[in-house]
């Protein structure tokens, strides 16, 4: 695998463990705490599972046809900026039209987990399969931003764990 790749999977390895081992410090109660119809901590941690591999399903069509896509500008680098910062925002937002995400659901946090990781080695494996002539190939559609490439994707992947740890912390001081 390339190192640029290697080192930006292992940063989101890192920050998905540690907020998993924040999450499963609270009791099961607090987990499924739901207030006002609202998410609770398992559903927030399926949608992050959701869209990560309704992405990688994405990516992995678009990787058959690498060779026809067009490579990433700084345009695409000025729209993952605005993005970060939208996600940074400690605010409450609907998910865009045209994400066709299912509602997540409110399952065993250890199934999802489970789920999450083999995704991951999904996604590693992907990953290994980049060459450098395509690592700057437009491979990933991200609803809002368009077409990016694959260091792109990984910085969304991030910032949407980013995004929804604000979401957990509204969830626990709801359920005190």
């Amino acid at each position: 695998m390339l190192p640029r790749l290697e080192k930006l999977f292992q940063e989101l390895e890192n920050q998905r463990y540690q907020f998993l081992a924040e999450i499963k410090k609270h009791e099961e109660k607090t987990l499924y705490y739901s207030a006002n119809g609202k998410w609770n901590m398992a559903q927030v941690i399926s949608h992050l599972y959701i869209s990560e591999r309704t992405s990688l399903d994405y990516l992995e069509k678009k990787m058959k046809g690498i060779d026809r896509a067009s490579r990433s500008t700084i345009w695409e680098w000025i729209k993952v900026v605005g993005l970060i910062f939208s996600q940074r925002l400690p605010f409450k937002y609907k998910a865009p039209k045209g994400s066709n995400l299912p509602e997540p659901e409110s399952r065993p946090i250890d199934g999802v987990v489970t789920d999450w990781t083999a995704e991951r080695q999904r996604l590693h494996t992907i990953l290994s399969r980049f060459t450098e002539k395509d690592v700057k190939k437009k491979v990933y559609r991200h609803v809002v931003i368009g077409l990016v490439d694959i260091t792109h994707m990984m910085i969304f992947f991030r910032e949407h764990i980013y995004h929804h740890q604000w979401q957990i912390k509204r969830i626990e001081k709801s359920s005190i």
